[in-house]
């Protein structure tokens, strides 16, 4: 048993095929699939309604008109509060039309607030983005959502579920793929085991010698 992950160990050294290699996907270095609706809900805030008081470049400032939900933690805006801070984006996903941000106009906004020594700043805070409000909310391109269903967006997983994120696009393999370890044996089989070991450790190789070929 023992020498069958002994070889197993030091074939996966010699010949790292075990995990996700640099540049392979799954690894850290591939890009991702992105949901660009989704994605910024994993940071958190508050959703509401607002209507914008003051527009400056890349930030504004606004009324709470409506608070609906808070994704991740406590609600920390009621209605009625002024919040302000800088503007991640208008529409979060690509959009040919920019995101309408004037004075006296509504938006539905993810929001969170400012914080010094852990007190919130309500006029120093951060919008990841700001929608325009309407009846059907238009998230860029052919992302759009009924204002009467905004529950989709109360968690990343829920929103992930309606608006399912684009594949990733493909990574630069080696034309190997990523393998895990072979399964723990679980009392006994000493032989079985240090066949699989063998097994495991000629995969390896096979794979190499194609790699070099």
């Amino acid at each position: 048993m023992r020498f069958a992950w002994v070889m197993v160990a030091l074939g996966c050294a010699l010949f790292p095929f075990g995990g996700c290699a640099s540049g392979q996907t799954g690894s850290p270095d591939c890009v991702p699939s992105v949901s660009c609706i989704c994605d910024p809900l994993y940071g958190g805030g508050t959703l509401m309604r607002v209507h914008v008081d003051l527009v400056e470049p890349e930030r504004l400032e606004a009324v709470v008109d409506e608070v609906f939900f808070t994704v991740y933690g406590a609600t920390q805006v009621e209605a009625g509060d002024r919040v302000g801070g800088v503007v991640r984006a208008g529409h979060p996903c690509p959009s040919e039309a920019a995101a309408s941000l004037q004075v006296g106009g509504e938006l539905l906004v993810l929001y969170s607030p400012g914080s010094e020594q852990g007190v919130p700043r309500l006029l120093d805070g951060l919008f990841s983005w700001a929608v325009p409000w309407s009846d059907t909310l238009s998230f860029g391109g052919s992302f759009r959502l009924s204002s009467s269903e905004l529950t989709v967006l109360a968690t990343p997983e829920s929103c992930r579920e309606r608006f399912p994120p684009e594949p990733p696009p493909p990574c630069n393999d080696t034309g190997i793929a990523c393998s895990a370890a072979p399964p723990r044996q679980r009392g006994g089989g000493g032989d079985a085991a240090q066949w699989l070991g063998l097994a495991a450790l000629a995969a390896c190789v096979r794979r190499r010698r194609r790699v070099w070929a």
